[in-house]
C-alpha cells in the first residue's frame, strides 16, 4: 500500500506534511510503499519502560513542536544515567531531518556528547 499520498486515502500517512511534499519526503528516489503490518508494533511499542534500563550518559535533543515531546519529558525523567538535553525552540521532527539550523544544532550537540563521554576513545583513528 502507499505509504504517503495526498489523494490516496488507504495511506498510512494521507496527506501528512513532510512525507507528501515532493521537495522533502515524497522525493523521486523513496519508494512510497509500506508494510501495514508493521503499524501495530510501531504504535504499541513502548521506549519509556527501557529508560531506567539504560546505563550509558545520554544526550536528548528534541523539541516542544516534534512528535509527542510528553512522552519524550517522560522517557528522560525515568533515565537513571548521567543525562543532558537539548530543547529546540518550534522545531519539528521532520525539521531534524531536513532543515540546516536544527540539524546543525542536534549534530553539534552530539559531537561535543560524544567528546565529552567517550573522551580519546571517540577520536578519529583511535
Amino acid at each position: 500500500m502507499p505509504a504517503a499520498s495526498l489523494t490516496d486515502e488507504r495511506a498510512i500517512m494521507f496527506k501528512v506534511p513532510y512525507y507528501t511534499e515532493p521537495d522533502r519526503g515524497m522525493i523521486p528516489a523513496w519508494r512510497n510503499e509500506a508494510d501495514p503490518a508493521f503499524w501495530r508494533g510501531w504504535l504499541t511499542f513502548d521506549a519509556i519502560q527501557a529508560a531506567p534500563r539504560l546505563h550509558q550518559p545520554f544526550l536528548m535533543v528534541h523539541s516542544e513542536a516534534a512528535a509527542i515531546p510528553k512522552g519524550a519529558h517522560k522517557f528522560y525523567t525515568r533515565l537513571t544515567s548521567s543525562k543532558r538535553e537539548l530543547w529546540l525552540d518550534n522545531v519539528t521532527q521532520f525539521d531534524f531531518y531536513d532543515r540546516a539550523a536544527p540539524v546543525k544544532a542536534a549534530s553539534d550537540a552530539a559531537a561535543a556528547h560524544f567528546r565529552a563521554t567517550l573522551g580519546s576513545a571517540g577520536e578519529a583513528g583511535q
